[in-house]
């Protein structure tokens, strides 16, 4: 018998859901981000946003994370959807880094 869904599971989908749909939005403002840093030619990416700029990420990251947090909620595994917001919001906050590491890093180098 499956344990009954708890406040907790449902503060875990919510907040799930929400860093989901951030992470979708993200996902799909990859491709213009992409093609702004083409336009600056053979400027050097750092790492990470070359990293969420490739289609694993592009793809991958938003399906694995809808993938496990349907696995999280139809298993009912204890705290697993909590787990699993809390990773879908820390993968938001990558992407979010990754996307935006080289605008932060010119804004750095303009002077008065």
């Amino acid at each position: 018998m499956k344990r009954p869904l708890t406040f907790e599971d449902g503060v875990g989908t919510g907040l799930g859901a929400a860093a989901l749909l951030a992470l979708l939005w993200l996902a799909n403002q990859i491709s213009v981000y992409s093609d702004m840093y083409r336009e600056l030619g053979n400027a050097r990416l750092p790492t990470l946003t070359r990293m969420v700029l490739g289609p694993v990420w592009h793809f991958g990251v938003p399906g694995a994370a809808f993938a496990l947090a349907l696995f999280a909620l139809f298993m009912r595994i204890r705290h697993g959807t909590l787990l699993v917001a809390l990773l879908t919001i820390g993968l938001v906050v990558v992407t979010y880094l990754g996307l935006f590491a080289p605008l932060t890093q010119l804004a750095g180098n303009i002077s008065p």
